[in-house]
């Protein structure tokens, strides 16, 4: 049944793009975290995160991607995996709290290090908080990565009912304006996590396309310049295309925003995972 579901997934991805853009296949944390009882081990984490990788693989995803990582040891597992699977991109994103804390112990700025460290193509954070709570960790870990940072908060702090229902007040306007100082202080591939719809990633892209320095980042271009790699920037009136063929330092690095498949219009590009990531440009 996982083969199956994982298959029929990719397969409604590709469809729904048509061509026109990548796929990811998405895998998370496991249910029984590492250490939990005797059973929960690393290896049997990087089984686990293998059989689906592989039918994920399988079923010909573009790009591996990792999100909602609730503790360290999952996400080197997971990543691990990954590299025994594939040669894919791999992206590690760890969910945190506003002080940069794992759920399961350590903290975002040493997991991110040590993520790259193992050869992600992108690492960053996601869920649990909003974009306003982000400022200091971006900060923080822009001074301490050289790959891309990954930066999908949700819609503001969650509220919790009565009955045990989180809601969010940020709008998407409120959204974009604190997305563009994240972008400005050094997030690379930005997107909405719990409670964003397609009205807040088309006012993020609205942020981007009206200010294309937040996206045409200098420092990136440097580097691929420096690489001796295929590098164009085409920007007109429907949307920004920037093309690059090789690798951003060692590691191959693909730059996109997280939406959901509603918010893509026009020729727009996309990238599919559980969520829809707008990618602006494919080799």
């Amino acid at each position: 049944q996982v083969e199956e579901m994982n298959h029929e997934l990719v397969k409604i991805s590709k469809k729904a793009v048509d061509g026109k853009a990548y796929v990811a296949g998405d895998v998370t944390a496991i249910v029984k975290m590492i250490g939990m009882s005797p059973e929960a081990t690393y290896e049997k984490a990087m089984e686990r995160y293998k059989e689906q990788m592989r039918y994920l693989v399988d079923a010909g995803v573009d790009v591996i991607l990792m999100e909602t990582m609730t503790s360290m040891d999952e996400a080197m597992a997971a990543l691990e995996a990954a590299q025994q699977v594939c040669d894919l991109p791999v992206l590690c994103s760890m969910t945190i709290d506003a002080d940069g804390s794992i759920y399961a112990g350590g903290h975002i700025f040493e997991a991110a290090e040590t993520l790259q460290e193992m050869g992600a193509d992108a690492v960053g954070i996601n869920c649990s908080v909003g974009p306003e709570q982000l400022v200091s960790i971006v900060e923080g870990l822009n001074q301490r990565l050289h790959i891309p940072m990954i930066v999908k908060p949700n819609a503001g702090m969650p509220k919790i009912s009565d009955t045990g229902e989180a809601s969010y007040d940020m709008t998407p306007e409120r959204f974009g304006r604190s997305m563009k100082v994240l972008l400005e202080k050094g997030a690379k591939i930005v997107g909405g996590c719990c409670g964003t719809t397609p009205d807040y990633i088309r006012e993020l892209k609205k942020i981007i396309y009206l200010d294309s320095d937040l996206f045409i980042n200098t420092d990136i271009e440097k580097q691929i310049m420096a690489s001796g790699n295929d590098f164009r920037i085409n920007l007109d009136a429907h949307f920004l295309s920037i093309r690059f063929i090789g690798r951003i330092s060692r590691m191959p690095s693909p730059v996109f925003l997280h939406a959901s498949l509603n918010a893509v219009t026009g020729g727009t590009p996309v990238f599919i995972s559980i969520s829809i990531v707008i990618f602006f440009g494919k080799p």
